[in-house]
């Protein structure tokens, strides 16, 4: 089971009570990276308040023994992802019998469903969103994967010249302070590790994506200026080395750029009286008139706003050095920097400023409002200072890249720490955004809500979700056919219910796919209603636009695979080309080109490919080509890292290389194959088995038979 909190907790009770994992070669892995808040406890009912701080799969573990002292569980705290597969290894995922997701979001669910695929296992997939649930069971080679069922909308979004400049909801103003937060605190420190890197490197690739960009060019220069000027504070902070006036500075500064002079730039590119083109009020519907905020030490949260920002710089700028996890967190003097979180020390600070910085004019973005932009533009033309201060800006770079020095550590948002700052910077900066637009301000809950991502889970529907996937369990466990197995969705506040039996999964055949033709170019391609005429349709007829795409088997899933070897990465690229060749020979099919994976690429950036980056893979082996003829000797393990391993002169890849020495099994190679006619054909994926592995597949796996054990097991239970 991946994920241990509102739904993990409801399985792990269903699991102890209904005697899963129980048995003597039964086993629960269940992991969960997160450690429990004190907000998590009115919805994860296995957690008290003694557990807040604690590890949620222990805990939780802990709560389902007492109910059911026979399950057997092993309670792990690490994320399921790539970074974890030595982990979760391949061993791990082969001796799986069913996996269990109760996770919050998308990216997790989609690499578990990825491996599910991979390894053949049944993936009981759910989830809620305040009162509606979703039931997903996914059968190897009975019914589609999760990925299969669409695109799940995390989050709505906020068209961003709202979030920029006109703002109507304490929503907008969190939304806004949640970006802040990056620009503040983490794009900073990722430039200059980048400037401390390689300064000519940065110098060049940021000219690129702004003065020489060809799309948008005036949009992304205006946007970067403010972004350097940023780099450029920090990097000479990391010069001089920075100290906690340092921070307090860079703090002062940001609260009168944020809520005094972008409010100004505005109210001075469309006054209160302003119109618009068509003679109507500028400032008018959902648009407010913002008013400039002075600093007030009295406004809590002015001061808030300060202390928070002060200390978020100073941790960029690893003054203080690393925070300990929140499970460690201390109150009162004992507190992760507690000296520095009193507005009597920030009041002290303050007075050596001597009062408000300079006001420092820049442009008003209004990128997404049309109409305001063709008005600013109307107005007068900024592009030329901007272009001139980019300019100065990368020549300031360039100047003190070589001399920088200092340790920058980009903040890494965290909701669930009431110690590190971020949600106070969030709920300080929405606050004073909000009273720049007469908006209520929010609680600090509120910010947290909105700005985490968070929709907080109810206990009915949660429970009643994972209810319905264990009657879904039952059902895989006993091999009922596909027709039985039932996905659901609900909503228990309006009272409406879905179940529907599970999709097939999709079908991949020979098919021929068609180019629609220019019907300028080929004026014949089209009949009187402009219907494609049959010749265009016929492959046969070889004119390019109609493609036979061949597939072997025919058809096939996407749980297809096909294995080879073992072939170690010692062995020669002939001998794997042999052991390829031996698993296809039965299909007529044979080995046309043996390639790494297709990797990223740097170029340089043109009208037709702005973005400087290219695909490409390198070849083991191609007969067409004759330097890779060489190649047939050749370990192919060492060779595959080689060649995609970063070369400044021939392959400047900005992907990692493939390193298959400690692996069990390669899906990483493109393999072309085909038939005796040279035509090529699709196949699922070919996996090269490195090493000896035992894998069945789920249509060919028999139900385990277990001893009886659950009879003795109560009588223990009662005799005790």
């Amino acid at each position: 089971m991946v994920g241990c909190g509102a739904l993990g907790c409801e399985f792990m009770k269903n699991f102890a009570l209904l005697g899963v994992c129980c048995g003597p070669s039964g086993q629960l892995v269940v992991t969960d990276n997160d450690r429990i808040e004190v907000s998590n406890l009115n919805r994860q009912f296995l957690f008290r308040e003694d557990n807040v701080g604690k590890p949620k799969s222990e805990a939780a573990a802990a709560r389902a023994l007492a109910m059911n002292p026979a399950l057997n569980i092993d309670a792990k705290q690490d994320l399921v992802a790539p970074t974890t597969a030595h982990i979760f290894d391949t061993d791990f995922w082969n001796g799986l019998d069913l996996v269990c997701n109760a996770l919050d979001n998308m990216k997790a669910r989609l690499y578990v469903d990825g491996q599910c695929i991979f390894y053949e296992k049944p993936l009981l997939e759910s989830g809620t969103m305040g009162t509606g649930a979703n039931v997903d069971i996914v059968v190897p080679h009975m019914t589609r994967s999760y990925a299969d069922g669409g695109a799940a909308d995390e989050g709505g979004g906020v068209p961003m010249c709202t979030l920029r400049n006109f703002p109507h909801l304490i929503d907008h103003c969190i939304e806004w302070a949640r970006a802040k937060f990056e620009d503040l605190f983490a794009d900073p420190a990722q430039k200059a590790a980048k400037v401390l890197e390689d300064t000519a490197t940065f110098v060049k690739k940021t000219r690129a994506e702004t003065l020489q960009a060809a799309d948008g060019r005036a949009s992304k220069i205006s946007k970067e200026v403010p972004k350097l000027q940023k780099l450029i504070a920090s990097l000479e902070m990391g010069i001089k080395g920075p100290t906690m006036e340092d921070a307090v500075l860079l703090a002062w500064r940001a609260f009168h750029e944020l809520f005094r002079d972008m409010i100004l730039d505005l109210t001075d590119k469309f006054p209160e009286d302003a119109t618009t083109a068509k003679g109507e009020p500028f400032w008018s519907g959902h648009k407010r008139f913002p008013t400039a905020a002075t600093y007030d030490p009295a406004n809590a949260d002015h001061v808030a706003f300060l202390i928070a920002s002060t200390n978020l710089f100073a941790a960029m700028l690893g003054i203080p050095g690393p925070k300990p996890p929140s499970e460690r967190n201390q109150p009162g003097e004992k507190r992760w920097q507690a000296a520095y979180r009193k507005p009597e020390w920030l009041a002290a600070m303050l007075a050596k400023l001597g009062g408000p910085p300079e006001r420092v004019q820049g442009a008003v973005d209004l990128e997404g409002d049309d109409a305001a932009k063709k008005q600013a533009e109307a107005a007068g033309d900024e592009g030329a200072r901007e272009e001139a201060e980019l300019e100065a800006l990368l020549g300031r770079i360039e100047q003190i890249g070589a001399s920088a020095t200092g340790a920058f550590e980009p903040a890494d948002f965290e909701k669930d720490d009431d110690d590190n700052f971020h949600i106070d910077f969030v709920t300080a900066c929405s606050n004073l955004r909000a009273g720049n637009y007469s908006i209520p301000a929010a609680s600090r809950h509120k910010c947290k809500m909105i700005a985490g991502r968070i929709i907080p889970a109810i206990a009915t529907t949660t429970a009643s979700v994972t209810g319905l996937v264990m009657l879904e369990m039952f059902k895989v466990l006993q091999g009922k056919p596909v027709e039985q197995l039932r996905n659901g969705n609900y909503d228990l506040g309006s009272n409406q219910y879905m179940m529907f039996e599970a999709e097939p999964p999709a079908q991949i055949k020979t098919k021929v796919e068609i180019t629609m033709p220019d019907p300028k170019e080929h004026p014949d391609a089209y009949d009187a209603k402009g219907e494609l005429v049959d010749m265009y349709k016929d492959p046969d007829m070889m004119l390019g636009f109609a493609e036979r795409v061949l597939c072997h088997p025919d058809p096939h899933t996407k749980y297809d695979k096909f294995w080879v070897g073992p072939v170690p990465p010692t062995a020669t690229v002939q001998e794997l080309l042999d052991a390829i060749n031996v698993t296809f020979k039965d299909a007529g099919l044979h080995v046309a080109m043996l390639a790494g994976p297709t990797q990223r690429t740097e170029c340089e950036k043109d009208e037709h490919n702005p973005t400087g980056l290219r695909a490409g893979a390198r070849a083991l082996w191609n007969p067409l080509l004759s330097s890779t003829k060489a190649n047939l000797d050749k370990p192919w393990g060492p060779l595959l890292k080689h060649l995609t391993t970063r070369d400044e002169m021939t392959w400047q890849t900005i992907d990692d290389p493939v390193d298959v020495s400690s692996k069990r099994l390669c899906t990483e190679l493109e393999i072309q194959l085909h038939n005796d006619d040279d035509d090529e054909v699709k196949t699922p994926v070919v996996i090269i088995k490195l090493q000896p592995f035992d894998f069945e597949s789920y249509k060919e796996r028999k139900q385990r038979e277990v001893a009886p054990w659950l009879e003795e097991a109560c009588k223990k239970q009662r005799s005790a």
